[in-house]
């Protein structure tokens, strides 16, 4: 008797199970880019992160005399340095993403190692925000569960 897995992935099949997981990933990169975007992008903390900074470094300099133009500059300057990596990181899945889906041995490789650890990641960074961020914590878990089913495909068609 076939189990309720062979039976869903052998319904799905294996082109448009390929396409699911992409998506399932594409969904997990922009989260987690979203996730550390909102975090980084809080001036108010970056302030007080870049007094104490400072303050640690030479504790007689007064931190009154930097001009409030300068600190605006560094925390532009740090926000489109995260921008870009982010956005590289996601472009680099993405082009992944597209070796997966033409059957590339070293992106099926990349493809199973990103799944495994973000399973694994995605939960237990869900679980440790559930009282700080409740809906980043919901996210990051329905996400480790969209990471399982495409461990779960991989292994099913991999048997095939």
């Amino acid at each position: 008797m076939q189990s309720f897995y062979a039976k869903f992935y052998e319904k799905v099949g294996e082109e448009k199970f390929k396409l699911i997981s992409i998506f399932f990933c594409i969904f997990g990169d922009v989260l987690v880019a979203s996730y550390i975007y909102g975090r980084l992008n809080n001036y108010p903390v970056f302030v007080e992160i870049m007094k104490k900074m400072i303050a640690t470094r030479d504790p007689s300099f007064d931190v009154g005399t930097i001009p409030a133009n300068i600190m605006a500059e560094q925390f532009q300057l740090i926000i489109n340095v995260s921008l870009t990596m982010l956005a590289s990181a996601v472009l680099f899945h993405l082009v992944m993403y597209a070796f997966y889906y033409a059957n590339k041995s070293f992106a099926r490789g990349y493809f199973k190692l990103l799944i495994w650890v973000g399973s694994v990641s995605f939960f237990f960074a869900g679980i440790s925000l559930i009282s700080d961020n409740p809906l980043a914590s919901i996210g990051f878990i329905v996400q480790s569960f969209f990471y399982s089913y495409n461990i779960m495909g991989i292994r099913y068609f991999a048997q095939k």
